[in-house]
């Protein structure tokens, strides 16, 4: 995963292709599981978890992340409208 620039805030992210063949802009530094609890965090093989349970959490062996769009200040910019 390569670092670059977010076209919304020019904060640093990766992009992590998910398990669905998307690609989702994350914070580039992993998240402690411990930390996760209740939040959408995305395995670095692509799973995206939303609301971790610490049921999960203590099985899961990756590094976690969480997706970008939770500390951009500018995520409504990329939001999809219906």
């Amino acid at each position: 995963m390569r670092m670059r620039p977010c076209n919304g805030c020019g904060g640093d992210i990766r992009l992590i292709k998910t398990e669905a063949g998307k690609w989702m802009p994350i914070d580039p530094s992993p998240l402690p599981s411990h930390a996760a609890e209740g939040l959408t965090v995305i395995t670095a093989s692509g799973k995206v978890v939303a609301n971790a349970k610490k049921e999960w959490l203590v099985l899961v062996t990756e590094q976690l992340f969480t997706p970008h769009w939770k500390n951009c200040p500018a995520a409504d910019r990329f939001r999809r409208r219906a």
